[in-house]
């Protein structure tokens, strides 16, 4: 079977001779009844081992095609160039599709994903086609039939006299709800080449709204939407439209016009204006954003979406300096409220973003706690709700910091009990330790004071030093992977201080850092890498200097280089190597 074929190339080669031959028999006065009592059963329908011989044999011979398309006239449209075909032969065969249709719906299918589809259409034909279009019928068979038209029309010429009778088709709910939606892609095809007015599809909009224009699963209002935005309705005009879904147990053209369309389509600003409006307006929107059905419409996933693409399409240009720090802080209240669902692969992006500006986030965390104090909120999971949990490098000396500049007691308790978290973590410290920490506290002694009861009330804390380990226990002896593990990490000492380990240490560091890999157990970041240095505790902190290191490189090559050396090496360029990234990027 040869790639992309629906046949083995012999056989198709053996049909197209065989064709051909047959039809120089028939032009030295071979009877087509001959052929014809060959290729179809007895209740006179081609055979299906005969489908690709009879279109190759219209093809070939012209007396025969009236006739052919009379039995597969889908199979004439597959074969050949419609331009080849007189206008008298696209009629037959757009006539004779309402049989095929009838008795083999999937047809439909078929066709539509078949190169060329609308080709057999021409202004010659529009006379058929009004013809076919407003015929009161409206019998099942009728409408499939018609719904193949629609595709057909919406692939091929325009025919922009036909514009009136689709619209009333749209408008008319007589007519099946697929075929009414196959009208509008009609019509929505005629405007993006110019031969169908846009304020006629808005104002279909408006109709719809407006209770003029049955829409009962809002497929009408997606399809215009998609056609009409960006060019031609504005972020602000669209958003009045943002309401619940008519239809709540699937993901409807409407849902996918919000969820899929929207972040495709949009700017950064467009979005960053939407995120606004959704932001201000939550309470009228999460009854349809949260639970199961936010889950299966998926607009309990528009806040997120919106917030990933603006972070990453302004990612290398500092993504949090670039949004004003309550703007964004506002943000991610909404996309952190409860009972939206999303996958961690969402979060970790979001994540990801904020991490990469360490100063960014510490200005949102400082705004949050700002904002909670005003707003007489409780700060405690401030960090875990809005930002994910996402917290900066070097986080511990500068929870410090806050703590003895904090003017209001909340505020001080607030990271006070960050700093602990991350002792008893061991994550983001920098290096500190508990005593190192009241050393640093020692200017304010109602600070050294409050943090000394928190330590006490967090009984295990004491296994938190410079030398993590786990209270009670002693460690095991160490396995010839982990003895590995600490050579490596005692030859690239100096390397790893400066984040410049080799990047195959580095990447499986990594992937046990985050919990990636399945071997590397544990709860926390630093947990899982202990399980990689066994009783060299003391390694682990030069293990993470060398993952947060290559972070803030700027050394590095960057995503479009990397892209660039592997098209040139598929090419086949010789020495094609990785560019300097510092010349590169300037």
């Amino acid at each position: 079977m040869s790639e992309g074929k629906l046949a083995p190339a012999h056989r198709q080669i053996a049909e197209f001779l065989a064709a051909k031959y047959v039809s120089e028999l028939l032009n030295e006065g071979l009877p087509l009844e001959r052929i014809l009592a060959l290729i179809t059963g007895f209740d006179g329908e081609l055979m299906p081992s005969f489908n690709i011989f009879a279109c190759w044999l219209a093809i070939h011979n012209k007396q025969s095609r009236n006739k052919l398309s009379q039995l597969d006239p889908s199979g004439l449209i597959y074969a050949a160039d419609q331009q080849t075909y007189s206008p008298d032969e696209k009629r037959d065969i757009v006539l004779n599709l309402r049989r095929e249709s009838y008795w083999n719906p999937w047809c439909i299918r078929a066709l539509s994903h078949s190169p060329g589809f609308g080709g057999i259409v021409s202004l010659e034909l529009e006379s058929v086609f009004r013809e076919i279009l407003t015929n009161s019928e409206r019998g099942n068979e009728h409408q499939s039939y018609v719904m193949l038209l629609m595709q057909m029309l919406a692939d091929g010429e325009p025919l922009p006299t036909l514009s009136n009778v689709l619209e009333k088709m749209v408008r008319d709910p007589s007519w099946d709800q697929g075929v009414r939606c196959a009208a509008l892609d009609v019509l929505t095809s005629y405007r993006a080449r110019g031969c169908f007015a846009s304020e006629t599809l808005t104002s279909m909009v408006v109709d719809i709204e407006d209770g003029c224009l049955n829409d009962p699963e809002d497929e009408l209002l997606g399809i215009l939407l998609k056609a009409l935005y960006p060019n031609v309705l504005s972020m602000a005009e669209i958003q009045q439209y943002l309401r619940a879904p008519k239809l709540t147990n699937v993901a409807s053209e409407y849902a996918e016009f919000w969820t899929s369309h929207v972040p495709k389509e949009s700017t950064p600003g467009q979005l960053a204006e939407l995120l606004d409006g959704i932001s201000e307006q939550f309470a009228e929107y999460r009854p349809f954003m949260v639970g199961e059905v936010g889950s299966i419409t998926m607009l309990g996933q528009l806040p997120i979406k919106l917030l990933d693409r603006i972070l990453r399409e302004t990612r290398w240009r500092n993504p949090i300096i670039s949004v004003a720090v309550d703007r964004l802080y506002k943000w991610l209240g909404i996309v952190s409220a409860p009972g939206l669902r999303f996958s961690q692969t969402q979060v970790d992006l979001i994540r990801f973003s904020l991490r990469r500006d360490s100063d960014g986030l510490k200005s949102l965390i400082a705004h949050g706690v700002e904002t909670c104090l005003r707003r007489g909120e409780d700060c405690m999971g401030l960090v875990d709700r809005y930002l994910f949990g996402t917290r900066p490098w070097k986080y511990g000396r500068w929870c410090v910091e806050m703590a003895l500049a904090a003017k209001e007691d909340e505020a001080s308790v607030f990271y006070l009990q960050e700093l602990l978290d991350c002792l008893m973590d061991g994550e983001y410290t920098d290096g500190l330790t508990v005593e190192g920490a009241r050393v640093d506290l020692a200017a304010n002694e109602a600070l050294v004071s409050k943090f000394d009861e928190m330590v006490t009330r967090r009984s295990h804390v004491e296994s938190v030093t410079e030398s993590w380990s786990v209270a009670g226990t002693e460690p095991a002896e160490d396995t010839p992977e982990q003895r590995v593990w600490q050579a490596q990490l005692e030859a690239q000492a100096s390397e790893l201080s400066a984040g410049r380990g080799t990047p195959d240490l580095l990447h499986q560091a990594a992937e046990a850092y985050l919990g990636i890999q399945g071997k590397s157990a544990g709860k926390t970041n630093r947990q899982r890498l202990g399980n990689l240095v066994g009783s060299r505790v003391d390694l682990i902190d030069l293990l993470i200097a060398g993952i947060e290191g290559t972070v803030t490189r700027n050394d590095l090559p960057g995503c479009d280089d990397v892209v660039r050396l592997f098209d040139r090496v598929n090419s086949g360029e010789a020495g094609a190597v990785m560019p300097d990234a510092a010349t590169t990027r300037g």
